[in-house]
């Protein structure tokens, strides 16, 4: 898939219903994905944006499906789907925001590898997500660091 999310000047500070887009915190092949303030709530999510313009039909349907996937899912270690808001440019799937961030980025923050015992951890909390989606019979295909988030403790 190739839709990629507006420019970032035209996405900060932009209005999703209750919500106010701020600054990008990733990006992939898939869109981008910025961090956002319910005003209602003050809670910060993850705006994860695509581009609609001139997408092909079945690009949208990979979006869709993954959003009807996302619906269904609840567990501790899967990040919480919280809705979806199109605009006439873009479809905004509303996520849990994880502060902490990525394992690529802890690695990359605290010199690219940890003890055993760190590793066990963050290992046991991804199986555990992972044997959930399996009941599910979802099959992740993209496990890296940088899809892995944490919580600090």
């Amino acid at each position: 898939m190739t839709a990629q999310g507006p420019p970032p000047e035209e996405m900060a500070a932009l209005a999703l219903g209750p919500y106010r887009v701020g600054e990008m915190v990733g990006k992939g092949a898939f869109g981008s994905v910025y961090r956002g303030l319910n005003l209602e709530t003050g809670a910060t999510v993850a705006i994860k944006t695509f581009n609609t313009v001139n997408v092909p039909e079945e690009e949208l349907s990979s979006i869709e499906t993954e959003i009807r996937l996302l619906e269904k899912l609840n567990h501790s270690n899967i990040v919480k789907y919280m809705g979806t808001m199109r605009t006439e440019n873009t479809m905004n799937i509303i996520l849990e925001f994880v502060e902490s961030g990525s394992l690529q980025g802890l690695m990359r923050k605290y010199g690219g590898s940890f003890p055993e015992p760190l590793v066990s951890f963050y290992i046991s909390q991804v199986l555990e997500g992972l044997e959930y989606l399996h009941e599910q019979g979802v099959i992740h295909r993209d496990i890296k660091g940088a899809n892995i988030l944490y919580e600090s403790a």
